[in-house]
């Protein structure tokens, strides 16, 4: 196939899924197209491999945005240039970079310069008519490559690419993958990404996209609420043997705080740590429960002058999901 026609195929392409304007910027990878116009808005996630248009019509939206002083000013303009989308947000005189780069079944978006100070930036914000059901036939995920990186919704399965980043623990730098490959592909594109993209970003390579293949994730385990210990270790081992068991779980908030992770019991983490090596000795594996979400009230964290690095979540309700 001559270069001549492969360029009218992408042409085609193009055209068949809706986008015309030369002006638009364009970030591709082998398995989909992301385009959006030079005004900032979204105009299309088109699956390649299924020939199918994902971005949600419902309503116009952008492909980022900035909070100022608890406002929101969406991108005004948007441009391709040398691989960096450089954004401009109605409203403010600010403007951003973003670095785009393709890559097998997903491209990374890193956030290369900001002018001003926004409180937040979102640099990926797409939303999609996907339903996160794994029988769909696309599948689409974002990634955060960087602990100062956000992504609302959890892996793998998503609704929408949406990553942000916040003045208070950096903007330029934070970094994320958008993966969007046929469904049965998901799995491996995000192990290629955590270790080839995330840059020394940690990861466990027992669960998550490891989870199915790991061992370890196959155990039982018994849950331990604070009565493992060097005096009972060797009864907690002969049971687990008794019943075959092959893990214990130690549920924190109650001999460990949630928060601080600071060890509650007599002799502390190094007591707990020969309780592990004893329990290793003899084949049973140790978990830590720690909950990320939680924190005690009794904390260091809480009391008696609460850490000005706490958020509270009032609207309870948002965390019951509707049926």
């Amino acid at each position: 196939m001559n270069q001549t026609f492969k360029a009218f195929l992408a042409v085609l392409c193009i055209a068949s899924s809706g986008i015309v304007s030369a002006a638009d910027a364009v970030l591709e990878t082998d398995t989909f197209r992301y385009v959006i116009g030079e005004d900032g808005k979204n105009v299309s996630l088109f699956d390649k491999v299924g020939g199918k248009e994902y971005l949600s019509q419902g309503q116009v939206s952008f492909c980022a945005q900035v909070t100022i002083d608890g406002a929101v000013h969406h991108a005004a303009s948007a441009e391709l240039k040398d691989g960096l989308l450089q954004l401009s947000f109605e409203g403010t005189p600010m403007t951003a970079a973003v670095k785009a780069d393709p890559a097998p079944g997903r491209i990374l978006l890193e956030i290369a310069d900001v002018t001003g100070e926004p409180d937040k930036f979102v640099f990926a914000d797409i939303p999609l008519t996907l339903k996160a059901k794994p029988f769909e036939p696309f599948a689409a995920c974002a990634l955060a490559l960087t602990p100062f990186t956000h992504v609302d919704q959890l892996p793998a399965l998503h609704t929408a690419y949406r990553a942000e980043a916040a003045r208070q623990y950096g903007l330029v730098g934070a970094k994320a993958a958008l993966i969007g490959v046929p469904q049965s592909d998901l799995i491996s594109v995000i192990r290629q990404t955590m270790t080839q993209d995330a840059e020394g970003f940690p990861f466990s390579d027992k669960g998550g996209a490891w989870a199915f293949d790991s061992e370890d994730g196959h155990g039982s385990y018994l849950m331990n609420y604070g009565m493992l210990s060097e005096e009972t270790a060797d009864f907690w081992i002969e049971t687990c043997r008794r019943l075959g068991f092959n893990q214990i779980d130690n549920h924190g908030g109650t001999f460990f705080r949630f928060g601080s992770l600071d060890n509650v019991q007599p002799g502390g983490w190094e007591s707990f740590k020969r309780v592990i090596d004893k329990c290793h000795a003899a084949g049973i594996q140790v978990i830590l429960h720690t909950y990320s979400c939680y924190i005690n009230k009794d904390d260091r964290y809480v009391t008696t002058v609460p850490h000005p690095d706490l958020d509270t979540w009032r609207d309870w309700n948002r965390l019951i999901p509707t049926c």
